[in-house]
């Protein structure tokens, strides 16, 4: 290697990390307005999960082929537009990576995925987890299931928190935010108490579930409460939520308790879910991962090409 063309961290480097970060954070966030338009959050069963292990793959992507355009660009030093309107600028976003037949992997006669791009998602979907990601908690925070930011509790009973609990769920959520749309409240003139606790699952779903003839009979358990950080906001239209959803329910006499427990932790998710694209998170910083492994302490060539010897080093021990 021509030690004269290694490029080190410097601000030829600094603007393809950023780039990284920046299309990886959006790729999340457009995958989040997405699964809202459709009806995803997270009180969907498993379609979360796996509709986030596909867009962290899809945002690790986006992220070194955004980092390489960026590079290219601060290397070549020309206009914006005109670098933008170049096929190969086009051909490095959009096209597939180019590979041998050796290097690829087919499905079926037709489809071949580069084995580079396997390996790109695999060091992406380590680092999201390692930064603390959660795949379902890019879909919309349901208002009547756990939120997307939800980590810490603190077990309860059905009454309201007392004044200790009151105290360590504030302390809770100007820590880690509130469960449902993340904010720690920190701009906000609500008052001294900017926190409440949120039952999990919400009374008026556990009392529904509580009237099955499973749990009459004991047979199986009352519903165990916990509470989770929501901010005053959320607590609001959770609570108009909650209200309108079981007036429904009133009217349905002969729906068992069960299916009415359903509706009722139905009625803060889909389209109803909070949408929390924008809200920045650590493992954002994955896409600033994949940029500086692409194009830190590497060659123009070794750029072009999506550095695919530091990457297949990377995965070498688990293929």
């Amino acid at each position: 290697m021509d030690v004269s063309t290694l490029v080190t961290y410097s601000p030829e480097t600094a603007l393809p990390v950023v780039s990284g970060c920046v299309a990886f954070g959006t790729t999340l966030c457009l995958s989040t307005l997405a699964q809202k338009i459709i009806g995803i959050s997270t009180a969907t069963k498993v379609v979360p999960s796996l509709f986030g292990m596909a867009t962290v793959c899809l945002a690790s992507l986006a992220s070194q082929r955004v980092a390489i355009c960026a590079y290219e660009w601060v290397n070549d030093k020309r206009p914006v537009q005109e670098f933008i309107m170049d096929p190969k600028t086009r051909d490095t976003l959009f096209s597939p990576s180019t590979a041998s037949s050796s290097d690829c992997i087919r499905i079926g006669n037709h489809i071949k995925i580069p084995k580079h791009d396997l390996r790109v998602c695999a060091v992406g979907l380590a680092a999201f987890k390692l930064l603390g990601g959660r795949f379902w908690a890019i879909a919309p925070s349901s208002f009547t299931n756990l939120g997307s930011f939800a980590r810490w509790s603190i077990p309860c009973g059905e009454r309201y928190a007392t004044t200790k609990q009151r105290t360590l769920i504030e302390k809770m959520g100007r820590r880690w935010g509130c469960h449902t749309c993340g904010s720690r409240m920190f701009f906000s003139r609500v008052g001294k108490n900017k926190f409440v606790g949120d039952h999990m699952p919400p009374k008026s779903v556990a009392d529904q579930m509580n009237k099955s003839w499973l749990r009459r009979l004991n047979i199986l358990p009352k519903v165990q409460f916990r509470f989770y950080p929501q901010c005053v906001n959320c607590s609001n239209t959770q609570g108009s939520i909650l209200s309108k959803a079981s007036n429904e329910v009133a009217k349905s006499t002969l729906l068992p308790s069960w299916m009415k427990a359903a509706n009722l932790q139905k009625a803060g998710g889909g389209r109803a879910a909070h949408f929390h694209g924008l809200r920045f998170r650590v493992s954002h910083l994955t896409g600033g991962i994949l940029a500086g492994a692409t194009v830190v302490g590497a060659t123009k060539s070794e750029v072009s090409n999506g550095n695919k010897k530091r990457f297949q080093g990377a995965t070498s021990p688990v293929e």
